[in-house]
């Protein structure tokens, strides 16, 4: 049984750690003048500084690394350790890709991130699977299915990174989601800590973030780096019996970001390209920024009270 006082003491850790850091991050950004200017197809109006994920991630990746190596050596502590190293490259990356001039080219930054999900997938014991269990898939499939999957998670949650506060907000809810599920209806004890220390952080940006005017952005470093660590917990709890989850935590943002694209490709447009054609974009253009974030909360938390029921409770 994971122990609920300790969750609560990691929390609010990580939440105040986020909360100063990304404070700090603001000034630095501001000091540098690394701001996203406004263009046609931006949801704010004023140039915001652009690369809070930096006072995110790194509470992440510390605050793992630092859990990671109070396990015993295993399987788990392997893949923790790796999947550390790629989120650090992947959003650095990402934080190159925002700021430099011509930026990268989008082929590299798929290449990058094929790698970085293909290698604990390699890793991953053979015996563990998704789809293995529930549909009878060979290992081979399940592995290529989850490659798509988690590749597409990444830059589903890249592209639904646009405006004020709904990434952080979707950040808490899936790991908050994760940390419900595995600490009442599993005993995988390790997955609700590792899970508490996103929400937390999440928590602590949201302080900057989900304002009328926010004072700062994610970015790419932040998008990225949250998305392919999320995407990971999300495969862990499939692999623990919680398939389930993998679609529903994040539904939301699996729909949103699928039906764009769809309907992007049948127009016969760049799909890469930025635009402002997101449900929760056209929504944010009649409410606010705020509204339809807190909205999309909102509807998680129905999302997953319906689903605790519908899954869980006889």
């Amino acid at each position: 049984m994971v122990d609920l006082q300790f969750l609560l003491i990691i929390a609010t850790v990580s939440f105040f750690a986020s909360a100063f850091l990304t404070r700090a991050v603001v000034m630095w950004l501001n000091n540098r003048n690394l701001m996203d200017v406004p263009n046609a197809r931006s949801s704010h109006s004023i140039p915001t500084p652009r690369g809070g994920g930096w006072g995110v991630m790194p509470v992440i990746w510390l605050a793992w690394g630092y859990l990671t190596y109070q396990l015993p050596p295993s399987n788990l502590r392997f893949l923790f350790t790796i999947i550390i190293g790629i989120s650090f490259v992947l959003s650095l990356f990402s934080w190159i890709d925002d700021y430099r001039k011509d930026g990268l080219s989008p082929l590299f930054r798929l290449i990058a991130q094929a790698i970085g999900v293909a290698i604990p997938l390699i890793v991953l014991p053979y015996d563990l699977g998704i789809l293995t269990e529930t549909l009878g898939f060979p290992v081979w499939l399940d592995r290529i299915v989850i490659f798509f999957g988690w590749l597409w998670f990444i830059n589903a949650f890249n592209f639904m990174d646009g405006i004020n506060g709904i990434s952080g907000i979707e950040t808490f809810s899936i790991a908050s989601g994760i940390v419900i599920l595995t600490a009442l209806f599993s005993q995988q004890a390790a997955l609700p800590v590792y899970a508490i220390i996103m929400a937390g952080s999440a928590l602590g940006f949201l302080i900057w973030n989900l304002r009328t005017k926010a004072l700062v952005f994610l970015g790419d470093i932040g998008s990225i780096g949250l998305g392919y660590s999320l995407g990971w917990l999300l495969i862990l709890m499939g692999v623990n019996g919680h398939w389930e989850a993998i679609i529903v935590l994040p539904l939301l943002y699996w729909l949103d970001a699928t039906y764009t694209l769809i309907t992007r490709f049948f127009q016969g447009k760049t799909l890469w390209e930025a635009h402002r054609e997101h449900i929760y974009q056209k929504l944010a253009d009649r409410l606010s920024h705020v509204k339809v974030s807190l909205l999309f909360f909102v509807i998680n938390i129905c999302i997953l009270w319906f689903f605790i029921l519908y899954t869980y409770i006889p």
